[in-house]
């Protein structure tokens, strides 16, 4: 009773806050319609392309506009009205999407159009998430801020397993263009949602001359970049750190590149088996992301080694499935593997963040966090560009197997170097 009293006292004031109210219902909104696109369009992709290696380098142009845009769409956007410009870019997400549904259900969709669209769509999701950062301090009192933002993730959580709980059904009974529709329809609800937002205003509104410094701060963020970049190069333990980062973001590559081809041509698999297998996936980077926190006798080394080395296991794990004879059974380990990688993933998540903080001066975290995030950022694409490359000489599962040996190799090497002692 005691924990529901006090549960109940946290999220209490928020049932006053209309307008961040608005703000998590887009979320939520949003959050099932990506749901069901992350089922729906990866499966149109890999049916128009035909090709694995296509798909690597969609993922690879998916991720370019985050690269580039990610160390200035918040000085680009700071000015903008930040109601009018997220609802106008779900907007045009939600347009983008629905032509591509149309497209597909005459007939009329090609590989190239694909790339056209995922590089819109990334653009505008690009352009408004700092926007839906940047709002929250104008919906919300600073006390509220734990509450607030606790709330959003948990109900954005719970959609997303519904989501793709539901995804399988949609797609295998109403076909992907109808699925695709669906998803259209979530962007076009949340803009219409974010439209009736009405933010506190800014307090003190800066004068002509500091508006009109867009290109002097732009400037700025250069030098301020050029800055971490030194200061990384120049810190060992820092510089170790962000190296561990790119190489676990390049590792992950192959999963979310080949998950489709995977399941689908080599486990002989269909939509629901996609929707089970991703949210057995959620599932266990939940519990993992509540596990971590208790292991607090175990270092944040010995935490990231364990993540590493049992990530690469399920890697090399899955490279043998295809081999199993009985659907069921395969699906079932498959399954399982999928659930305890995504548990290891939130480990190596969690403890990365953690020596990432304990290695970056309390003074330059936020400055530093925002370059490093674009460094790490970058090994995606590159990963992504080279498993395009090479999935057109080795098999799926063999380049899964890939994935696996170059994970151990990497905490093997890890785990003999002592720059990493100290986390």
């Amino acid at each position: 009773m005691k924990s529901k009293s006090s549960k109940k006292s946290v999220y209490a004031p928020l049932k006053t806050q209309k307008e961040y109210l608005k703000l998590i219902t887009s979320s939520v909104v949003n959050r099932f319609g990506d749901s069901i696109d992350a089922i729906a369009y990866s499966l149109l992709t890999y049916e128009i392309t035909g090709s694995a290696a296509l798909m690597a380098f969609v993922l690879a142009i998916n991720y370019l506009p985050t690269v580039i845009l990610q160390p200035i769409a918040g000085v680009v956007t700071e000015k903008m009205n930040p109601v009018r410009l997220m609802s106008l870019c779900d907007l045009g997400r939600g347009v983008c999407v629905l032509t591509e549904a149309a497209l597909y259900a005459m007939g009329l969709l090609t590989t190239p159009l694909i790339l056209l669209g995922v590089l819109i769509h990334s653009t505008l999701e690009a352009l408004s998430t700092p926007a839906g950062v940047g709002i929250v301090p104008r919906l919300l009192s600073e006390e509220l801020y734990t509450a607030g933002i606790a709330l959003r993730k948990t109900l954005s959580s719970t959609m997303e397993l519904i989501g793709l709980a539901c995804a399988g059904a949609i797609v295998g009974a109403l076909g992907i263009s109808a699925a695709l529709a669906i998803d259209a329809g979530t962007f076009l609800l949340s803009a219409a949602l974010i439209a009736c937002i009405r933010p506190a205003p800014l307090e003190a509104a800066p004068g002509e001359e500091e508006n009109a410094r867009l290109a002097s701060k732009i400037s700025h963020i250069a030098h301020e970049l050029r800055g971490v970049f030194v200061q990384i190069a120049r810190t060992p333990l820092l510089r170790a750190v962000v190296l561990l980062g790119m190489a676990l973001n390049f590792t992950a590559v192959p999963y979310s590149v080949f998950f489709t081809p995977y399941v689908t041509t080599n486990l002989g698999g269909d939509a629901y088996a996609l929707s089970l297998l991703q949210i057995a996936f959620v599932v266990g980077t939940m519990i993992g992301s509540y596990v971590t926190p208790h292991l607090d006798r175990l270092s944040v080394r010995v935490q990231i080694l364990i993540g590493g080395f049992g990530a690469a296991l399920c890697y090399l794990a899955m490279a043998v499935f295809p081999s199993v004879a009985p659907y069921t059974l395969r699906l079932a380990l498959t399954c399982c593997d999928t659930f305890v990688f995504g548990a290891f993933n939130a480990m190596l998540s969690i403890a990365f963040s953690a020596a990432f903080m304990r290695s970056t001066p309390t003074d330059q975290l936020t400055r530093t966090s925002g370059a490093v995030n674009a460094v790490l950022t970058c090994a995606m694409p590159v990963g992504a560009l080279l498993c395009s490359a090479l999935v057109s000489f080795i098999s799926v599962p063999a380049m899964l197997a890939f994935g696996g040996l170059l994970c151990l190799t990497i905490f093997a090497a890890m785990s003999r170097m002592r720059a990493y002692n100290n986390l």
